[in-house]
């Protein structure tokens, strides 16, 4: 899986980040440093609900952009937006069909870090009525 990630601490301090993350950054060897940064270009992939939507909608297989606008009730305009992004952080990939896009997630991994993390959330909720990932966002 190749995804994209800054890997200079400068870039950090060029972005208004906060100086003492760059700090400890630079502390570290330069592949914790890269991982750490990886992870982080990772996690904004995912920080968008949509994309959160997309990614689920993947999880038995690639489909075509117009079904992933559908599940993720937005139009394909929007959902190849957030398929660029999901491209660029290494998350899905794509595969081209005369006029058809078809897109899949490019380790099931991902899946099973978004499943482990809804479990996560699930546990710290204040009741046990968590719908199912799985059923109830994606029709």
């Amino acid at each position: 899986m190749h995804v994209a990630a800054y890997t200079s601490v400068d870039r950090a301090d060029r972005k208004g980040e906060d100086t003492s993350v760059s700090r400890k950054l630079s502390g570290m060897s330069a592949i914790e440093r890269e991982l750490t940064q990886l992870h982080a270009s990772v996690c904004k992939g995912l920080a968008d609900p949509k994309r959160l939507l997309i990614i689920n909608a993947l999880r038995d297989g690639e489909r075509a952009v117009s079904e992933l606008a559908d599940a993720a009730g937005i139009s394909q305009a929007n959902a190849s937006q957030h398929l660029a992004v999901l491209r660029e952080k290494g998350l899905v990939e794509d595969r081209r069909d005369g006029q058809w896009v078809y897109y899949r997630v490019t380790s099931q991994k991902i899946i099973q870090a978004m499943d482990l993390l809804r479990e996560v959330m699930a546990d710290q909720m204040p009741t046990s009525s968590t719908p199912d990932w799985t059923t109830s966002v994606v029709s």
